[in-house]
């Protein structure tokens, strides 16, 4: 399938509960950085009404990464030109992978959601 890539990268920033902005390494020493949202989750938004919660999952998501490699499958948003879904996860205890989207609904700052229009 070539809509489906693997990468290692680095978080640089928390955008918010459900999208990272990732420092990716494509290989042959070019990185990108890149604005990745989560697959499979829907945290609350930082604006609004779910302001308070919105903040919490950013913050708690920017506590528990911190600015760790993150290991990216990333799939392309049929809907946009521009966005990518992305599976990320960290190494855990005994070498695990450990998915972040599944770290967050655990932590109960987002729920789970279908993921539709992203070419696999």
């Amino acid at each position: 399938n070539d809509s489906l890539y693997h990468y290692k990268g680095v978080v640089s920033k928390i955008v918010d509960g459900d999208t990272v902005r990732i420092r990716l390494d494509l290989g042959l020493m070019v990185t990108l950085t890149v604005d990745l949202r989560l697959a499979g989750v829907d945290a609350p938004e930082i604006v609004g009404e779910t302001r308070a919660a919105g903040e919490a999952a950013r913050d708690w998501l920017a506590a528990w990464l911190g600015a760790r490699t993150v290991y990216v499958q990333t799939y392309k948003d049929a809907r946009s030109f521009v966005r990518f879904i992305a599976d990320c996860y960290v190494i855990g205890e005994g070498g695990v992978l450990v998915s972040v989207a599944e770290s967050l609904v655990a932590a109960g700052h987002a729920q789970h959601w279908p993921v539709e229009g992203v070419t696999r």
